[in-house]
């Protein structure tokens, strides 16, 4: 599921730089660097076995991927209703 969620949002974010939206493709990359560091740190700290660790880091990576998809549909969105006015 998570390579499939990367698969879809990987050519949308293009979109933000053809919108000039740079600063929230930055902060989806710092969103997504949070997360794996905090996958791996709670995996280290309660020493959760490498499945339990692959499930959840695919499932928070998964989750990520889709609300990148979202936002960048909504920066789409945006700029299509400014462009009407």
């Amino acid at each position: 599921v998570y390579l499939v969620a990367q698969f879809v949002s990987a050519p949308l974010v293009n979109a933000l730089t053809l919108y000039g939206k740079q600063h929230i493709f930055l902060m989806i990359n710092g969103m997504r660097a949070i997360l794996v560091v905090g996958v791996f740190s709670v995996a280290y700290f309660y020493s959760l076995a490498p499945m339990q660790v692959i499930l959840i880091y695919s499932l928070l990576l998964s989750l990520h991927y889709f609300m990148t998809c979202y936002r960048v549909f909504l920066v789409i969105r945006e700029q299509v209703n400014l462009m009407k006015e």
